[in-house]
């Protein structure tokens, strides 16, 4: 982030964008995941975390990863969060495997 004075800080990154399933040289399914962060300052991240949960659940998105990241700075508190879903490329139905 730019602006470290201004906390939470939520960052969302498209990690990964690869066929999945490809049918008559037509890209069919995509596989993507996305790498979420959040900083908070003397605070706990847990009830954002909840909140970007349900947000990207809602989506169709699973969450596969999740764990707090060290940090430097006194009072920063640094949760990645990773989901992944299977997307149909023409209806944007999201699977799972």
């Amino acid at each position: 982030p730019s602006d470290w004075e201004e906390f939470p800080i939520v960052a969302m990154e498209e990690e990964n964008n690869v066929p999945h399933t490809i049918t008559d040289d037509t890209e069919q399914i995509s596989t993507i995941r996305y790498k979420i962060d959040i900083w908070t300052l003397n605070e706990s991240a847990s009830d954002l975390t909840m909140k970007v949960e349900e947000a990207l659940f809602h989506l169709g998105l699973k969450r596969i990863f999740g764990a707090d990241a060290p940090e430097q700075r006194q009072g920063l508190k640094h949760k990645v969060l990773r989901f992944k879903g299977d997307i149909d490329v023409h209806t944007m139905h999201v699977y799972h495997d």
